[in-house]
């Protein structure tokens, strides 16, 4: 009997280790489509507001809660006690700052660092368009992670439950 429960918890623990990798995974993506959101809303923000970088990072905190949004409440903190020169120097230091916590790989951190060079060094145009292309990169990025979490998914699940199987056959 004890056995028994042993080998369902060892089954139901490998299930779970499975099951804990693929939230991450789903975590990931989520993320990605949250920076995807912001820099789009950050790019309406120059084109149509013309308001001082400062206030459209904390207008769109106040729109965008999550991480995402968070970090453009930092941003704004920083532009507005002047910390360092340049919006471009502010999106940089956050990036990094919170590159851990974003779970980001280094190409999608260098997507998002390139889409800080020109905020508030440029004509909005410029602003826009750099923005743009950030987006489009990321978007592609984002539909190959969606591609490589659906085949890794299944491949997670079935790992964890035969590694399971193999633990229970070995300790019995």
């Amino acid at each position: 009997m004890i056995k028994l429960i042993g080998a369902v918890l060892v089954l139901i623990s490998s299930a779970g280790y499975a099951g804990a990798i693929s939230e991450k995974q789903k975590k990931h993506l989520e993320m990605l489509h949250s920076f995807l959101l912001v820099l789009g809303l950050l790019a309406e923000e120059i084109r149509y507001e013309r308001f001082c970088l400062a206030d459209i990072f904390l207008a769109l905190e106040r729109q965008y809660h999550g991480p995402a949004g968070e970090m453009m409440g930092q941003m704004a903190k920083r532009l507005k006690n002047r910390e360092p020169e340049s919006a471009k120097t502010v999106w940089e230091m956050t990036l990094r700052e919170n590159r851990e916590r974003f779970m980001l790989t280094q190409e999608e951190f260098d997507v998002l660092i390139s889409a800080g060079q020109t905020i508030g060094y440029l004509d909005t145009k410029a602003q826009e368009n750099q923005l743009k292309l950030a987006i489009r990169r990321l978007e592609s990025l984002c539909q190959r992670t969606e591609q490589e979490v659906m085949k890794k998914r299944k491949v997670i699940a079935y790992m964890g439950i035969s590694c399971g199987l193999m633990a229970v056959l070995i300790l019995v």
